[in-house]
């Protein structure tokens, strides 16, 4: 920065009294400190425009500073002249006190100043090697070959901890886990299944993002899936609660409830159940096998078959079902050992009317729909239904002994089914001669 010139700017204008030298003294001196303070600030760091601002902070105003010099120099000419006029020997004597102390001003100024410089080399030193070093590391840097990425940022970790129980304090071990979705670039419907480590854990790697499904599948083949939706750029640690109950066969036998004022004509139900399934946590579990629909008729005498088919009475006409009934002879209905400890539900239930066979001769007994009464869930309904079930009859077997499910027939079902009884034994007997 151009010091001198601005400190020359707010001076007076010379007068020819004024000393020759006084103005480029002042403005020598102070330009020189200035200067020096201001090359010690700028090796510290900072522009221009901060440097000039640290500089005033630390002197004061420089024009004020030489304006100042300039009124007590003239100030000590006019004294001067003064005591020189009146007083000689004062005036030698002051001159030569002024001179003294002028120089010994001066000579400290230098020793500071000498000082100072000392300590903006030795820092300039040492920022000069710090730079080189800095600089070196940055060379360095620059000329070694980029390494390339193992994965991409739409690459997304995927965990899942698998846990038994509703509490989950113990690890679900030996659980398979599957990931199904677009995981990979490439290709649809991809899956990747891995088992549970010791500690409950599947790491499925890097995946892309994007709406996936995974499955979790116990060790007696009990599953369900989830979905596992993955967002670009985010981590996905999941904790999924697993079923702790093993799934086992069992001994069950099915049978009815039949109420003491059901019309004799009613003699058999056929009930038709879904399952298995494994409830846990508000959602069931599919089950090997599971799922699917076994219809039984039940006879009076307690006799059990199981049939073909799902019945569907539509009106007066035979049923029959194939293959033919197998029933139990024995007086207590045997237990049915393709059962396990899941969850079972009714579907359907309807009460018939058996007839004697044709004359063709059939091992199968016929059952005449006329006066059947349908009970089913709403969902189920996929024939006639007289009755809906709200609360379908549902059974849970347990292992290791011999589970009889009793199934209650609905009051509405039993009220309709007598209603007509009333009908066809009416019209049997308008039909029949006197």
């Amino acid at each position: 920065m151009a010091w001198r010139e601005e400190l020359a700017a707010d001076l007076p204008e010379p007068r020819p009294s004024d000393p020759s030298a006084l103005r480029d003294d002042i403005l020598d001196e102070l330009s020189d400190h200035l200067t020096c303070a201001a090359e010690r600030e700028r090796l510290r760091g900072g522009d221009d425009a901060n440097v000039a601002a640290r500089v005033r902070a630390r002197f004061g105003d420089p024009a004020r500073i030489a304006l100042q010099l300039w009124l007590d120099a003239l100030k000590e000419r006019l004294m001067a002249q003064r005591i020189t006029t009146v007083f000689a020997v004062v005036l030698a004597t002051a001159a030569a006190i002024a001179c003294g102390l002028l120089w010994s001003a001066v000579r400290d100024t230098r020793t500071s100043l000498t000082a100072a410089l000392d300590q903006n080399r030795e820092a300039a030193a040492r920022n000069a090697e710090s730079n080189a070093a800095l600089l070196a590391r940055i060379e360095e840097l620059s000329k070694r070959p980029e390494q390339p990425s193992t994965y991409s940022m739409e690459w997304n970790p995927v965990r899942v901890k698998l846990v038994k129980g509703q509490d989950g304090a113990e690890p679900a071990v030996a659980y398979r886990a599957t990931l199904f979705g677009s995981l990979y670039k490439g290709g649809d419907g991809i899956s990747v299944s891995k088992v549970a480590d010791e500690e409950g854990t599947v790491d499925f790697g890097r995946v892309l993002p994007g709406a996936h499904i995974i499955e979790i599948r116990t060790p007696w083949d009990a599953s369900n899936r989830f979905p596992l939706p993955v967002a670009p750029g985010e981590s996905v640690e999941r904790t999924i609660h697993c079923p702790a109950r093993e799934i086992v066969a069992a001994d069950v036998r099915v049978q009815i409830d039949w109420p003491q004022d059901l019309p004799p004509l009613i003699d058999a139900a056929a009930i038709t159940v879904s399952g298995p399934t494994q409830p846990f946590a508000g959602e069931e579990w599919s089950l090997p096998g599971g799922n699917f629909e076994r219809t039984f008729l039940v006879r009076r005498d307690s006799t059990v078959a199981e049939l073909g088919s799902v019945p569907s009475p539509r009106g007066p006409g035979v049923i029959r079902w194939a293959p033919p009934l197998n029933f139990d002879d024995a007086p207590e209905p045997l237990p049915r050992r393709d059962w396990v400890t899941g969850y079972y539900k009714v579907l359907q239930m309807v009460l018939l009317s058996e007839r004697p066979s044709l004359p063709v001769r059939r091992p199968t007994p016929d059952y005449v729909g006329i006066i059947s009464v349908a009970a089913a869930a709403e969902k189920f309904r996929k024939y006639d239904t007289n009755v809906i079930l709200d609360n379908p009859p549902s059974f849970t077997p347990d292992s290791g002994k011999l589970n009889a499910w009793r199934i209650h027939l609905p009051s509405e079902m039993v009220e309709l089914a007598r209603q007509r009884v009333r009908e066809f034994e009416a019209q049997q007997n308008r039909t029949d001669p006197e």
